[in-house]
């Protein structure tokens, strides 16, 4: 877990090379489903992963 104080996790440099070290699928858990993976998921799917969300987990 890291924790971070910015909506896009994307913009967090130790979330991007935690990513790139572990592979091309990302699947997350947030708060909220209205903003947390929807910036993420932008972001990281123009960076070329693949992006999942655990909705109502």
């Amino acid at each position: 877990m890291i924790d971070r104080t910015i909506i896009n996790a994307w913009e967090d440099d130790r979330i991007v090379r935690m990513v790139e070290k572990t592979g091309i699928k990302i699947i997350m858990a947030c708060k909220t489903t209205d903003v947390c993976p929807a910036f993420l998921s932008i972001s990281a799917t123009w960076a070329g992963y693949d992006v999942y969300a655990v909705i109502d987990a």
